[in-house]
């Protein structure tokens, strides 16, 4: 279908992203956690095999190609991106790094997600890098309706839960907003 000459693209600037749960006594509350997740995961894999929509992967929480910087006219995701994105071996000494600080052996993670396809897909993917490259890390996925997706996460029930944002406006801040503290 990707092929075909009728179809037609239209690039929307929006990011999947892992929401991950960093209040006190939680996995993703200790720094080295979250970085290690960031780097086990590749998105270009994500992207080209699971996505397979032709979506960019994003390095930043900021949209690909939603803005460029004024004063450059390079892209903001690109000016942003960090110099390392995908790095099991760094991965697996953080997360190792941050078991050992929390007192912990292993990390049992709850992931929540809609059930739609996709979005299982999505959490089948993050759940298979995860176990399969962080030692000691299991990964239980509860694909729900959204309802009860929103329950749990507001509750903090949850390591994980996937979200997508699409920008309201062409400016960094319209993707910067979604991290305040208090929107949820």
């Amino acid at each position: 279908m990707q092929n075909d000459k009728n179809l037609k693209h239209l690039h929307r600037a929006g990011v999947y992203y892992l929401q991950l749960n960093m209040r006190k006594n939680r996995v993703f509350s200790n720094v080295k956690m979250r970085h290690a997740l960031n780097l086990v995961l590749d998105k270009k894999q994500l992207a080209r095999k699971v996505l397979a929509d032709g979506s960019t992967p994003a390095d930043t929480f900021v949209a690909p190609t939603l803005a460029k910087d004024q004063s450059t006219g390079v892209d903001f995701a690109k000016e942003m991106k960090p110099e390392e994105t995908h790095n099991v071996a760094k991965a697996q000494k953080l997360w190792n790094e941050g078991l050992k600080e929390e007192g912990r052996k292993k990390a049992d993670l709850t992931y929540y997600t809609y059930d739609q396809t996709i979005n299982k897909n999505i959490a089948q993917f993050v759940q298979s890098q995860v176990e399969t490259k962080l030692k000691n890390a299991k990964v239980e996925i509860h694909a729900v309706p959204a309802k009860n997706v929103q329950d749990n996460v507001m509750r903090g029930n949850f390591d994980m839960y996937l979200s997508l944002w699409l920008a309201d406006y062409t400016d960094p801040m319209s993707d910067m907003d979604v991290l305040q503290s208090n929107n949820y």
